[in-house]
């Protein structure tokens, strides 16, 4: 079942800056199109990560977007 984009841009917007940073350290290498923000990274990672799961199903996109989803709960569980 395709995730809730919503509630997990939500999500990330209640991390910090420097979580956000270190979420996409981990899972997004570079792919946040220079967004410096708070919002610009939190909405970047929500789109990225659609695009993935709809347009990189064929080669592990899902798999990546459950991953992300697993540190972000490590995250808000500050398992981290």
């Amino acid at each position: 079942m395709e995730p809730d984009w919503s509630d997990f841009e939500r999500r990330l917007m209640v991390l910090t800056v420097r979580e956000l940073r270190e979420l996409g350290r981990m899972w997004y290498a570079g792919m946040l199109g220079g967004a410096s923000s708070k919002r610009e990274i939190a909405h970047e990672m929500s789109t990225q990560a659609r695009h993935w799961w709809n347009g990189c199903a064929d080669v592990g996109g899902r798999k990546r977007v459950r991953n992300v989803m697993i540190a972000l709960e490590r995250m808000e569980d500050g398992d981290w």
